[in-house]
């Protein structure tokens, strides 16, 4: 079985928010998503607590805001794509 992503861009240019995909990463750790531009993962926050562990400083202060505003709306979603790739995602 594959594994379930979920991808959403932000509205400034190259962000974008995703769920990992790696079986390995999603048992070791809590529900999460990550902050992302340029394919690199630059920012993380907790599902459903909404709470950034990875917080980067050097980006712009609506990236951080819409981020966590996207976070809440779907840590229904990001909690349960991240649970079944708990179980399917990619080794």
């Amino acid at each position: 079985m594959s594994p379930r992503v979920l991808k959403i861009d932000l509205s400034e240019n190259g962000y974008y928010m995703e769920v990992d995909v790696n079986k390995d990463e999603c048992k070791r750790e809590n529900a999460h998503w990550h902050l992302c531009k340029d394919g690199k993962q630059i920012g993380r926050i907790d599902v459903p607590r909404c709470v950034w562990r990875i917080l980067p400083d050097e980006y712009p202060r609506c990236v951080i805001e819409e981020a966590g505003n996207l976070t809440r709306l779907h840590a229904e979603e990001i909690q349960s794509i991240f649970e079944f790739n708990r179980l399917n995602g990619v080794s």
